[in-house]
């Protein structure tokens, strides 16, 4: 496919040319029209389990129906001239569920200390952050996001194959968890509240195991099978600059209950 040129028609019709040109041949096409900001819905991880990541290829007067996921750039026809994306394919990366969160209040008990601390809860669909005056008590701004760990798979499960079957898997997941997600939370997060990032003294980090292990990059074969031994339940303190967020400031990730028991369950029930 090298030197080829085709157009990719999304949803709605927009057409825009994507260039094959300089692509490793044994590339999945999936991933080449995932890093060309063409998303598709690779639910199950690109297993090939599921339909959601279907294109068609329109190749002279013929039509062939692909999974993306299955098939990389040197094993597809020579002849293609387009390739649409139906509308079940196609992955928004609009909130689907819960995307927003209201404690019934504007503060809690005054912590009495200086600076300002974040909240964080990393959701298998959606990631959420809170900035809290620790002076007051006084909350001053929420932010939420989709998950974009979505391209690897919409659910738990997915995920956890994808990380321990996929070269790079685990360092993928914390790359978009924290490129796409977190660091863009905690900037809005920020500017919202007017407040500087250095002067965010702490951040704690619910969620469930899976979604905390990838937050800390750690492996996840522990929970593949019984008797489900994670990397870690108990609480986690990691720099900013070991993340490579940028920010000087401890995250804290709260304790687990169980393998799959945990923080955000913990930190609900406190």
């Amino acid at each position: 496919m090298a030197g080829t040129t085709v157009k990719v028609v999304s949803p709605g019709g927009q057409t825009r040319e994507l260039s094959l040109a300089d692509i490793k041949p044994a590339t999945k096409l999936l991933d080449v029209l995932e890093e060309s900001s063409f998303p598709l819905n690779s639910r199950c991880g690109g297993r090939g389990l599921c339909k959601g990541c279907q294109v068609v290829l329109r190749c002279n007067d013929e039509d062939i129906l692909i999974r993306c996921c299955q098939r990389t750039l040197a094993e597809l026809p020579e002849n293609i001239q387009q390739i649409h994306i139906p509308e079940n394919s196609w992955r928004d990366h609009s909130l689907h569920g819960v995307s927003a969160f209201e404690i019934h209040r504007d503060s809690t008990l005054a912590m009495g200390r200086d600076g300002y601390g974040i909240a964080l809860d990393i959701g298998t669909t959606t990631v959420a952050g809170a900035l809290w005056n620790l002076k007051d008590g006084h909350c001053l701004a929420h932010e939420s996001r989709a998950n974009s760990q979505a391209r690897y798979g919409d659910n738990v499960l997915s995920r956890i194959s994808y990380a321990t079957e996929s070269r790079n898997g685990i360092q993928n997941l914390q790359d978009v968890l924290l490129k796409d997600c977190v660091k863009p939370i905690i900037a809005s997060l920020c500017s919202k509240g007017g407040v500087r990032h250095d002067a965010v003294t702490t951040i704690t980090v619910s969620g469930n195991p899976s979604m905390l292990h990838t937050f800390a990059g750690e492996d996840l074969a522990g929970f593949m099978s019984y008797p489900f031994k994670p990397a870690f339940l108990e609480e986690k303190k990691i720099s900013g600059n070991d993340l490579g967020i940028g920010m000087q400031c401890e995250f804290r990730l709260l304790p687990s209950l169980g393998p799959f028991v945990g923080a955000d369950i913990a930190g609900g029930a406190l």
